[in-house]
């Protein structure tokens, strides 16, 4: 099953595993493993966690959760600064969520590299000037 958001519409035939080609893993968490993959229909590099489940039943509930999450920060949170989502699959067992690759890593990967918290004007988004008034 593939949620709205994709990269582009795949072949009917074809499953997640055929739309994707996975590289290498990049992160761990306790809900799952995340992938560096490209997408096989026109190269674009994705995140994809792999979320493994009990049964089947259980993929569908995650699943519909996650769909719900997705429209609301879709709904709340267009911007350049935050991952996009591409598109969900659900398999036999594990739930893929497709994202944005993030090049730089977590914040988490940049402080630990830093070895310090990032400070306020590496956090702060730039913020737009405000409008010049019109004269009267």
């Amino acid at each position: 099953m593939v949620w709205p958001g994709h990269l582009a519409a795949p072949p009917a035939d074809a499953s997640a595993h055929d739309q994707y080609t996975f590289l290498r893993e990049i992160g761990r968490g306790a809900y799952g493993r995340v992938f560096h993959a490209t997408c096989t229909e026109d190269g674009a590099s994705v995140a994809i966690k792999v979320i493994p489940t009990d049964s089947d039943a259980e993929v569908v509930t995650l699943a519909a959760q996650v769909c719900r999450e997705v429209e609301s920060l879709r709904r709340a949170c267009e911007s350049e600064h935050v991952l996009r989502y591409l598109a969900s699959h659900v398999l036999e067992n594990e739930l893929w969520i497709v994202t944005e690759l993030c090049e730089a890593g977590s914040l988490l990967d940049i402080m630990r590299s830093k070895k310090a918290p990032l400070d306020e004007p590496q956090v702060r988004l730039p913020t737009p000037p405000p409008a010049a008034s019109a004269p009267r």
